[in-house]
């Protein structure tokens, strides 16, 4: 009876061996990546932080030997992992306006640089809270605690700004950035949407706004605006590096001229200058 008994168990291992052997192997169907610059591709090209990587020599040994915003020289590990396991590629960044429908079944990549796994890289997303210090005379047994005067923080002017691109993607980086500054802002699809802002009452302390747009571009709409007469600070923020070019915005009637894309080194100084006037 043992000897039968045993026989079944080494017949039932030895088809379970079978089956195993003949079952394809299943593949990974979805790779997520959590962690920050050494795994990160590309989050931080869309946030309002200067830990980015989206400038060479980042990306020179890269397939497109451009700058993607991984903080690497080529391939980075996620890469490098989606090979191994046969995934066609590596997983897009969360933010990426591209992680829709199909894509986002494979994965997604989390990862942000300077996210603040150690204090001296994180620092910069810190919120800094108000200075305490202690009272002259306060008792060891009860600590009597007042918040020190602050030096007023420019995000709390109320600013108000409006961003003028043809290019979605464009539009709702440079919204989040003036957003994270603590500016209110609206946006416009060309030159004419924001001319008709304007002419039914819109108010603005700052308008950013493009040179190259489909229906109205920026160089006419900046002179309706004047012609107007619209007084708020008008910012061109163009991809064209031509002197030309540049000559021919500021002419129309703009205040300031810079290059795309907007980042929080570039708003600071409008800020300062917006709470001067």
């Amino acid at each position: 009876m043992a000897n039968s008994s045993n026989s079944k168990i080494w017949m039932m291992f030895g088809l379970l061996l079978v089956l195993q052997a003949s079952v394809p192997q299943a593949e990974a169907r979805a790779f997520f990546v959590f962690g920050d610059s050494l795994v990160d591709s590309g989050n931080n090209n869309y946030l309002a932080t200067t830990a980015r990587a989206d400038a060479p020599p980042y990306g020179i040994d890269y397939p497109s030997g451009r700058p993607t915003g991984r903080f690497s020289n080529g391939l980075n590990i996620p890469d490098i992992i989606s090979q191994k396991i046969g995934q066609p590629q590596s997983p897009l960044p969360y933010l990426s306006p591209e992680l829709t429908g199909q894509r986002l079944l494979v994965g997604a990549n989390f990862a942000s640089a300077g996210i603040g796994i150690l204090n001296d890289t994180g620092i910069q997303f810190k919120i800094q809270l108000p200075k305490m210090v202690l009272e002259e005379g306060a008792s060891s047994k009860r600590k009597v605690i007042k918040i020190a005067e602050q030096k007023p923080s420019l995000k709390n002017l109320s600013l108000s700004a409006l961003v003028v691109d043809d290019d979605p993607i464009i539009r709702k980086i440079h919204s989040v950035i003036l957003k994270s500054q603590g500016f209110k802002v609206a946006v416009a699809e060309n030159g004419k949407e924001a001319v008709d802002l304007f002419r039914v009452g819109g108010n603005f302390h700052i308008v950013f706004i493009d040179s190259d747009m489909s229906i109205m571009n920026g160089i006419k709409a900046t002179k309706e605006l004047r012609a107007m007469g619209v007084t708020c600070k008008i910012v061109g923020v163009t991809s064209r590096d031509f002197e030309s070019d540049k000559q021919a915005f500021m002419e129309a009637g703009l205040d300031f001229h810079c290059a795309k894309p907007l980042t929080v080194a570039k708003i600071l100084p409008l800020m300062e200058n917006l709470k001067k006037n």
